[in-house]
């Protein structure tokens, strides 16, 4: 089976989902999308992530990323991506500031051209396909019993089929895990913090192929940790929306020189 990592796409979540509820129409449309999306060699969708971080100490930041994806799969580890995308940042006493980068994943390499503060920077570095996930803009595939699911939906859109469901956000281990590995990351060590996940809102889109069209997540995350011997709590709300443009026959054009780029190792 290909794996297509589409960022906020998780279709382990329908799996979950639909072979939980026990509605055999939703179990028919949950086989007949994986069916289609097994046949997918490449996609093209254009994303969306709108976070809000308040620290009640230094006020609230906002973050808004919006941005195009393209994927070429080949098997469930070798996948070409190309990742456009813009990151708008501002703030209680922040002066906005917009920073636009490209990304490129191929042969094991993530390439990153961007400009901060007036100055471009492009550089690679060696990493994984799920390591190249996490430093771009997806979510990795959740995990989650069935009795983290707390109600659900089908309903006729325009002729798709829509799917909307709640998660119990506290039963989300592999979610709460991420957010923990994005901590790391930042130099946080999750053994001086807790993380309260409330619940997580899904809603799915498929077409009368039974292809999926869009996908939207909303989130809150409570957090409180240790840093310089006080107590810092913040909210994070996060709304991530994403739309398919096509699928197959999407087409990657790397840049020539990129032999040339530097590699860098950040560890």
């Amino acid at each position: 089976m290909k794996k297509i990592i589409v960022g906020f796409v998780l279709l382990v979540l329908c799996a979950g989902l639909l072979m939980g509820c026990g509605d055999a129409d939703a179990y028919e449309l949950y086989t007949q999308m994986m069916e289609a999306m097994n046949n997918v060699d490449s996609i093209d969708m254009d994303m969306t992530m709108k976070m809000d971080i308040d620290m009640a100490e230094f006020g609230t930041i906002s973050t808004v990323t919006t941005g195009n994806m393209k994927q070429v799969i080949r098997s469930e580890t070798d996948i070409d991506m190309l990742i456009n995308m813009s990151t708008t940042m501002s703030g209680e006493g922040i002066p906005e500031e917009t920073i636009p980068m490209t990304i490129y994943f191929t042969n094991g390499i993530m390439y990153t051209e961007m400009e901060m503060f007036g100055e471009a920077f492009r550089y690679g570095m060696a990493m994984s396909l799920e390591e190249a996930m996490e430093a771009s803009m997806g979510i990795e595939m959740l995990d989650f019993a069935e009795d983290a699911i707390k109600d659900f939906n089908i309903s006729t859109q325009g002729g798709n089929r829509k799917i909307e469901f709640t998660l119990d956000g506290g039963a989300l281990n592999s979610l709460i895990e991420q957010v923990s590995s994005s901590l790391v990351g930042m130099g946080i060590d999750p053994s001086d913090m807790s993380i309260d996940m409330g619940d997580v809102i899904n809603e799915i889109e498929i077409n009368s192929d039974g292809m999926l069209v869009s996908y939207r997540m909303i989130a809150d995350i409570n957090m409180t940790m240790e840093m310089y011997g006080e107590t810092i709590s913040m909210n994070m709300s996060m709304d991530s929306y994403m739309t398919v443009n096509s699928y197959n026959d999407v087409v990657i054009n790397f840049p020539a020189d990129l032999d040339e780029w530097e590699i860098i190792d950040m560890f």
